[in-house]
């Protein structure tokens, strides 16, 4: 499981990539701010992107990732193949 928070963000300024086991998470967050009073109008836009990627091991099934964003928070859901868990291997003793 990959948690990232991304507090004030929407779905379509979110990109999640997965290639060659690496896991690209990437962002562009646009803020826009406007005060006013009765002599004065300030208006502020920033901008920033950002981008992560994290490597991933050769046990994870691919087709089987899910990513789903709520309240400010992305989850990355990365299942593992059991089939490719290591082997515990007793030791006899003689």
């Amino acid at each position: 499981m990959v948690r990232v928070d991304l507090p004030g963000m929407e779905q379509k300024d979110i990109d999640v990539q997965l290639k060659d086991n690496i896991l690209t998470i990437k962002g562009e967050r646009k803020t826009e701010k406007e005060e006013k009073d009765q002599e004065h109008r300030v208006y502020e836009i920033s901008y920033g992107c950002f981008q992560r990627s994290i490597a991933l091991s050769e046990e994870i099934l691919a087709e089987e990732v899910k990513a789903s964003y709520k309240n400010g928070v992305l989850n990355i859901e990365i299942p593992k193949d059991k089939s490719k868990a290591p082997k515990q291997i007793s030791v006899k003793v003689e």
